[in-house]
Parts: C-alpha cells; sequence; structure tokens
C-alpha cells in the first residue's frame, strides 16, 4: 500500500519545481539553478532538515524580507581552515 503522504518524483523534476518556485519567488536564474540543486541533493542525501523541507520557510523568509534575493555573499574573514561570510 502506498503512503498518501509522499509522492516519487524523479530528480530532473524535483530539481525544475524547485526552480520554478524560486524563479517566482524573485531569484535569478543562476541562483535559483544552484539553489534547487543544493536542496535537491540534500534532500536525495536523505538530510532533509536541509532539502525540501527547507523550502517552506526560505520562501516565506523571501516574503518577508529576512532573505534578500539580490543579496551576494562578502568574505568577511579568512584563513587557512575556514572563511567567515
Amino acid at each position: 500500500m502506498t503512503d498518501p503522504m509522499f509522492i516519487k518524483v524523479s530528480y530532473k523534476e524535483l530539481i525544475n519545481t524547485i526552480y520554478e518556485v524560486l524563479i517566482n519567488n524573485g531569484l535569478e536564474t543562476d541562483k535559483a539553478q544552484k539553489v534547487a540543486e543544493v536542496i535537491a541533493n540534500s534532500t536525495l542525501d536523505g538530510i532533509n532538515s536541509h532539502g525540501i523541507n527547507r523550502l517552506p520557510s526560505l520562501i516565506e523568509y523571501i516574503e518577508r524580507g529576512y532573505v534578500s534575493v539580490t543579496a551576494e555573499p562578502e568574505v568577511v574573514s579568512e584563513n587557512h581552515l575556514s572563511v567567515e561570510l
């Protein structure tokens, strides 16, 4: 018996769906593609806390202005072990 709470989608369909959601919420195409891949890969790897489960919160944060879709990372400091953005 199939669990009605879950559906199976292909990896490509998952990326494309996430990408479209991000585009519709103001991300530029290159950023939307990268974020969609990270979210899809995290889901594929079983890290649901940073996978598709994170998408509704991300969209909410964009809508509330907590996340800027035009922000660019800036290096604050770095050493041979880490980079602070």
